[in-house]
């Protein structure tokens, strides 16, 4: 019976399972014995660890398996550039082929799906719309995401990898609180991030040069470099917020009885 509680709590709450496979797909990716110590992939190791996490979300969570191969391989790049940001800007590529990264994992959910008790109904809930965003609360969080985004620049080593660690972070959190509790749109999320992290680089900019800290010879590619790093991240963090809460399925819209 509790068992089966967990299994109806987790179908019911398939937008965390979701970010959950995303986690699991982000820590998997980062075990050594998929890969061969040449840097190449292990086949088989590699096949049937995906195949095996895949059958388990499938079993677990039956509709929409698919959805599982997808958040599997969504998280394995984003835990690649979290955990290396210097490197991990090139995942960006591998982007067109997360079909292909994902096949293993849905054909495993597939199998699961095969086993599993079966998928759970889940009632439609009325909702009602969200509320547009305050200017005042996206002012407040542009301050203060640009304050934490400046801070470690006085505190962190020349030429090192926290800054951009640091500003990936921000406007990850910049974009997931702008839509979640500001109630912006997601390119709103997006654009107030960008703003925090550009406005920490030049500021970062100018005290390097008023204490003959590290050159800025290749400005223009360097702001390009830290717009891609920070603003794909959190466009992905704010389109999952807006996922996750944009439904607002917990307020009632008054007319129940």
């Amino acid at each position: 019976m509790v068992g089966m509680n967990l299994l109806s709590i987790l179908r019911n709450q398939r937008r965390w399972f979701f970010v959950g496979c995303m986690a699991i797909g982000g820590a998997v990716s980062t075990l050594p014995f998929l890969r061969e110590p040449n840097g190449n992939i292990a086949v088989l190791p590699y096949l049937t660890t995906w195949c095996a996490c895949g059958f388990l979300a499938g079993l677990l969570v039956p509709d929409r398996p698919w959805h599982w191969g997808l958040a599997m391989a969504i998280g394995q790049p984003i835990a690649h550039i979290v955990l290396d940001p210097k490197n991990g800007v090139w995942e960006l590529v591998l982007i067109p082929l997360l079909p292909v990264v994902a096949a293993p994992i849905v054909a495993g959910a597939y199998l699961g799906r095969l086993v599993s008790p079966g998928p759970v109904t889940i009632p439609a809930t009325p909702t009602r719309p969200i509320p547009s965003a305050s200017s005042s609360q996206l002012f407040v969080l542009f301050a203060v995401g640009f304050v934490v985004s400046v801070i470690p620049m006085f505190v962190a080593p020349k030429n090192s990898s926290v800054l951009l660690i640091v500003w990936i972070g921000t406007a990850a959190a910049v974009a997931a609180t702008s839509v979640a509790w500001a109630r912006s749109g997601v390119l709103t999320g997006t654009g107030i991030a960008a703003g925090v992290v550009i406005g920490a680089f030049m500021t970062a900019v100018i005290y390097d040069t008023s204490t003959a800290g590290p050159n800025h010879h290749m400005l223009p590619f360097e702001v390009m470099y830290v717009i891609v790093a920070t603003s794909l991240p959190a466009a992905f963090v704010a389109l999952l917020t807006r996922w996750l809460v944009g439904s607002d399925r917990s307020r009632p819209t008054g007319r129940e009885a």
